[in-house]
């Protein structure tokens, strides 16, 4: 598994775990998890678009 593989699949994950959080909790447990959870996937595909410009990934 190459480090392109291993984001895409954390991107999933939090995919996943942020459907499940929003079918289990309600209310501001639910948004703030959820935001946290937005944020991480914001940076890990920043991560991977950089890593992609500069050529590591292609």
């Amino acid at each position: 598994m190459t480090l392109t593989h291993g984001l895409l699949a954390a991107m999933i994950v939090i995919a996943l775990l942020a459907h499940l959080l929003v079918r289990w909790q309600t209310g501001d447990e639910a948004r703030a998890m959820l935001t946290a959870l937005v944020i991480v996937a914001l940076g890990l595909s920043g991560v991977l678009a950089q890593m992609w410009w500069r050529g590591v990934i292609l």
